[in-house]
């Protein structure tokens, strides 16, 4: 992911965050994110901050109210679109609250648990036209 991004790495610990930061993002093997995600979510953290993984090899830590589900609800109001006509399509648990936010909601066919509980609807997975279908099969426009 730093490959891809073109960041540059540091080593450190979460408290050695510089501030404010707005999101952390893990990136390890799964079995690594599984149990940092678990160990985290048992410190203060949880508190403030909502820890949700985003990609079998990621997860993020951000204050409770940066998530996606809050910034579908701020477009809305700054573009003046009610919720019930906005759009929302995901595949992961960081999607959930946009996802059910959204009056009309999809998630990819190879989405988390998470993400299809929280959609209105399954649409085919991400590597076969998933955006297509929900705007042409299912919501047929």
């Amino acid at each position: 992911h730093r490959e891809y991004e073109g960041l540059e790495h540091i080593k450190s610990t979460v408290s050695d965050a510089p501030k404010p930061w707005l999101k952390i993002l893990f990136a390890q093997e799964a079995e690594e994110t599984n149990f940092l995600r678990s160990e985290m979510e048992q410190t203060p953290f949880r508190e403030k901050y909502q820890i949700v993984k985003s990609h079998q090899y990621y997860f993020e830590i951000f204050h409770k109210d940066g998530n996606k589900g809050a910034a579908l609800r701020k477009l809305a109001e700054i573009a003046q679109i009610p919720l019930e006509n906005m759009i929302a399509i995901g595949d992961n648990d960081n999607d959930a609250q946009m996802l059910e936010v959204a009056g009309i909601s999809a998630a990819v066919g190879n989405a988390t648990t998470r993400a299809k509980k929280a959609a209105k609807m399954i649409v085919n997975d991400n590597c076969h036209s998933a955006v297509a279908d929900l705007i042409f099969h299912r919501l047929k426009i």
